[in-house]
């Protein structure tokens, strides 16, 4: 299973599959071995749409 595979959830509720990308967000940005360009990518998303997030956590992540 690829690193994005495991966090995609076709059809999941538009606010579950947001919540839970939070949840998957925070567990990357409060990870101590977390790169800082990594964490710089990951406040972006933050603060952007939801769709921006997922693409953060499926692709942004293996990018930065």
């Amino acid at each position: 299973m690829t690193g994005s595979a495991r966090f995609a959830r076709p059809g999941e509720p538009g606010e579950r599959r947001a919540a839970r990308d939070r949840g998957i967000f925070r567990i990357l940005a409060t990870n101590p071995p977390t790169g800082k360009a990594v964490k710089r990518k990951a406040n972006k998303a933050l603060g952007g749409t939801p769709e921006e997030l997922r693409h953060f956590i499926t692709v942004g992540q293996y990018q930065a």
